[in-house]
């Protein structure tokens, strides 16, 4: 559940869940464009990102960025209708029309995006379906970026995961690590940013070493594809269960890994599978540039969906439209293109998760209990007045990855030959999220490419037994 409040005059966001997580502040301008549509054949090779190449060579494992199928020579260009115009879907329609495909986009809203849409309301304001962080892992979305030419739209953070605490008291996770001028990376900015973290008292960063340091992390630093069979092995465990099984310490999953794994999967550790959360440490753990956070620079509507159905339309795909708080940022700060107004303060975006207890309620209650808690984050904002707010209820956001939920999610293949799937809850490797959900596109893409001869043989079969049956 979203809750959008302007609060005039405040510095700082806050959201309805303690203690929080919270987004830092741009530090800089990503500036690598490419140019929509020509951009393809480069960046399939090369992406960079305020500096920092994210190509293959950087992505932990194959399956995380998968390779296009080579075709053979006059292969069948087949017509795909794809059902739902989200980022599953629209990765698969960019994949396929790459490869001269005939791709129609039927969405049952008013908006493409799925869970990253955005649209404006009767006063104008930017509303969005979430708050949406670009992880420096997300090699398949900034891949389709780079091919729709909207890099430059990613405002970069500081190295810094930052905890807001009871009554204005924030703390870092501090992962820049300099030696003089040299940057130090991965494993050692993590290890610094764990020993040195005030969020975790002494014991507990001892606690932290012992169970992250028997980890199959540990084998993912050398060995990625055999940390992470180790870490698919641990979807049937909480990760609660696991953590204090290796000498975690409660304190550390209050403080530290509940924050984290609500802002992951909107669980905490006794409900979010050890999988998921270990999925995401090896990455952060292997690739320094992994946990660096991107905001975008405006509204996901403008900087990064209107480009993507852009670059759609160029090549010929049709999009057919139906007529008619554990995380937080201040938009203002954090995205200001479409979002900062001079002299209207500052304009908060909050994640209330678990939703649960909440869908029942007003959004006038919602609201005034989200002030509450931003007022009981931020002693500096309880002198100031709530201008406005929007509330956004989404009943089924994440698929829960509780454990031993993955062997159920579905490939991207089905029993029926021509009917395929795309979504962030299919099977991947990554978790639920825009970069799932892109890597599921073109995982999804990659099976009708491959299946798409056979497909081919059976309708001309078909066409061919009904014009006999029509003779006879």
């Amino acid at each position: 559940m979203q809750v959008r409040q302007s609060i005039r005059g405040a510095q700082r966001g806050a959201v309805a869940a303690l203690p929080v997580v919270r987004v830092p502040r741009p530090t800089r301008l990503a500036r690598r464009p490419l140019p929509a549509v020509a951009a393809a054949a480069a960046a399939a090779s090369r992406l960079n990102v305020a500096g920092q190449d994210v190509g293959p060579k950087d992505a932990p494992l194959p399956s995380l960025f998968p390779e296009v199928p080579k075709l053979a020579p006059g292969a069948p260009k087949l017509r795909v209708a794809i059902v739902g115009g989200g980022l599953a879907g629209l990765s698969t329609a960019v994949e396929l029309l790459d490869q001269g495909y005939e791709v129609d986009i039927y969405e049952g809203r008013q908006w493409v995006g799925g869970k990253v849409a955005s649209f404006q309301d009767k006063d104008g304001n930017h509303i969005e379906m979430g708050l949406h962080v670009f992880f420096g892992c997300y090699f398949n979305l900034f891949r389709l970026m780079a091919k729709c030419g909207v890099l430059e739209n990613l405002l970069v953070k500081d190295h810094t995961h930052t905890f807001c605490n009871l009554d204005g008291d924030v703390r870092e996770l501090d992962f820049r690590f300099f030696v003089g001028d040299t940057k130090i990376g991965a494993p050692f900015h993590g290890l610094k940013a764990f020993f040195t973290t005030p969020q975790l008292e002494p014991a507990d960063k001892l606690a932290n070493s012992l169970a992250l340091g028997t980890s199959p992390i540990v084998r993912a630093l050398f060995d990625p594809e055999g940390g992470m069979r180790d870490i698919r092995a641990l979807d049937n465990i909480s990760f609660t269960d696991w953590f204090k099984s290796h000498g975690g310490s409660d304190a550390s999953i209050k403080r530290m890994w509940d924050p984290i794994a609500y802002a992951l999967g909107f669980l905490d550790c006794n409900d979010i599978s050890a999988r998921c959360m270990l999925t995401i440490f090896q990455f952060f753990a292997t690739k320094t540039d992994a946990s660096v956070l991107r905001m975008l620079s405006g509204s996901p509507a403008d900087r990064l969906l209107k480009p993507i159905t852009d670059y759609v339309e160029a090549k010929g795909g049709r999009i057919h439209l139906r007529s008619g708080c554990n995380c937080f940022a201040d938009l203002a700060l954090t995205s200001p293109a479409e979002y900062f107004r001079k002299g209207e303060g500052s304009l908060m975006q909050c994640v209330i998760t678990p939703a649960a207890p909440y869908m029942a309620w007003t959004n006038e209650a919602i609201a005034a209990e989200t002030d509450r808690q931003v007022r009981t984050l931020f002693p500096s904002a309880r002198g100031l007045k709530l201008q406005w707010h929007s509330i956004v209820k989404i009943g089924q956001s994440l698929y829960r990855e509780a454990p031993g939920v993955d062997p159920y999610r579905p490939d991207q293949v089905t029993p029926i030959p021509n009917f395929f799937l795309a979504g962030s809850y299919t099977k991947q490797d990554y978790i639920d999220s825009m970069e799932g959900a892109t890597l599921s596109g073109r995982q999804c893409a990659y099976s009708i490419l491959k299946a798409a001869p056979a497909i081919a043989r059976a309708a001309a079969a078909e066409r061919k037994q009904r014009q006999e049956a029509v003779a006879a």
